[in-house]
């Protein structure tokens, strides 16, 4: 391997990518390559991300966010856009490392006959099937098979590889953001912090809210979205608000300040996972179903509403049951 090249869009894949080609760097002495779709939730990140002195060079695509363009311009941009502006990547030398296997980037790779490696992206990567959404359209596009199920994808790095569907598991291996965090030195570690724009956290707060993009997704309003974590609030916590943190999602564009009184929220534009490596300790996490509440380092009570009350939330992302997990039984959590 001569270079090492991580496509990223989301916060949660930046802070991983920045991690990883640390460890990269101080093992091998190889720099790496940022790849960065250009996104709201991202565009402060980009600027910064050459002052780590392991990235090599910050590529920035941009691309449409809209739905319908995307899915129009999909081939175009797998065929003779992408070409253009990665095709240097392509060589056996490379190693392209991934989050997204379905996605334009992925695609480009994958039928350009590259081999690549699967990073672990959400709770997508723990469903049977490699089709779990929008299959229809996957389909008519020509996709090929996704989470890992491409031959020409070599390995799938998961944080619980004993929970990995069966038909990829030959190809699994398991990787932990704490080892990979633990093996930075306290002035990196403190940097990394710091270009997140990690904020102190009262410890009376000991409830976390994660909330999903379901306006921003389409699938409802956004009044609709403010009425349904209004009542997740107001009915478990009716009385005493002020221990609730609501972490938007960072594609979450709502400020709930101005709707939810009492509670305390904070910045969106960062990965919830990087709170792991402060002192803040919650109890609780409660959501409809962010796989963020696989992430925490410690034992934590999940109250995972699922979907099965959001009649809208099915079609997309699937029939999920709630679930009530105490802290005793964190790390059995289901997926």
């Amino acid at each position: 391997m001569k270079s090492n090249v991580y496509i990223c869009k989301t916060t949660w894949e930046i802070f991983v990518s920045i991690l990883l080609a640390s460890d990269v760097y101080y093992s091998k002495n190889i720099k790496s390559v940022f790849v960065i779709e250009v996104a709201e939730e991202n565009i402060n990140y980009i600027p910064r991300l050459s002052d780590f002195c392991f990235i090599l060079k910050v590529v920035s695509v941009k691309f449409s966010s809209n739905k319908y363009i995307k899915a129009l311009c999909f081939l175009y941009r797998v065929k003779y856009f992408l070409p253009k502006v990665l095709g240097e990547y392509l060589k056996n030398d490379v190693r392209v490392n991934l989050f997204i296997d379905q996605g334009v980037f992925g695609q480009f790779f994958l039928k350009n006959h590259k081999d690549v490696y699967l990073y672990e992206h959400g709770n997508g990567n723990y469903c049977v099937g490699p089709y779990p959404n929008y299959k229809l359209i996957k389909k008519i596009l020509g996709i090929t098979e996704g989470y890992g199920r491409h031959s020409r994808v070599k390995r799938v790095y998961l944080q619980h590889p004993e929970k990995a569907p069966q038909d990829i598991r030959n190809k699994v291996i398991g990787f932990s953001i704490k080892h990979l965090y633990c093996k930075l030195c306290s002035r990196e570690q403190q940097a990394l912090l710091s270009f997140f724009g990690v904020k102190d956290i009262n410890k009376s707060n000991d409830i976390i809210i994660l909330t999903q993009p379901i306006s921003e997704d389409g699938f409802y309003s956004e009044k609709e979205k403010i009425e349904i974590y209004k009542e997740i609030i107001n009915s478990r916590f009716s009385h005493d608000k002020s221990r609730v943190v609501i972490k938007p999602h960072p594609r979450d564009k709502t400020d709930y300040s101005k709707y939810i009184p009492d509670v305390m929220l904070l910045p969106r534009n960062f990965p919830m996972e990087i709170l792991n490596f402060t002192d803040v300790r919650f109890v609780k996490a409660i959501t409809i179903c962010s796989s963020a509440v696989y992430n925490f380092g410690y034992d934590i009570s999940v109250d995972y509403i699922g979907t099965l009350k959001y009649p809208k939330l099915i079609k997309a992302l699937g029939r999920l049951p709630a679930q009530y997990v105490h802290k005793d039984n964190y790390k059995k959590i289901k997926y």
